[in-house]
C-alpha cells in the first residue's frame, strides 16, 4: 500500500485488482469497509476485477479505526453509471 500511495502522490495512476463485495457494484461514489459486509448481488467479477487508482486522500481521523487512514479514488471500466460518474 505504501508504494501505491507514493505513486499516486506523484500523480501516477496505479492498476489495481481485488475481489469485489456487493457494495462495490452499487455505490454513489464511496465503497466502505463497513458496508462491505452487507448482503447483495455479485457476478463473475467478484472473484477478481481490475480498476485504476487515480488519486488518494486522507480520511478524517474519526474514520481511521473503521476505514483506515487513506481513501483511494478509483476509475472503473463499467462506465459513468457506476459510482459517481465512473469513479468511487
Amino acid at each position: 500500500l505504501s508504494e501505491v500511495i507514493e505513486r499516486l502522490k506523484l500523480n501516477m495512476p496505479v492498476i489495481m485488482s481485488s475481489k469485489l463485495t456487493p457494495n462495490f457494484y452499487i455505490n454513489e461514489g464511496m465503497v466502505t469497509i463497513e458496508d462491505s459486509e452487507k448482503n447483495g448481488n455479485v457476478d463473475s467479477h467478484a472473484m477478481g476485477h481490475a480498476y485504476l487508482a487515480v488519486g488518494i486522500m486522507e480520511l478524517p481521523e474519526k474514520l481511521h479505526a473503521k476505514e483506515g487512514k487513506y481513501c483511494l479514488l478509483v476509475n472503473n471500466s463499467w462506465g459513468t453509471g457506476w459510482g459517481a460518474g465512473g469513479y468511487s
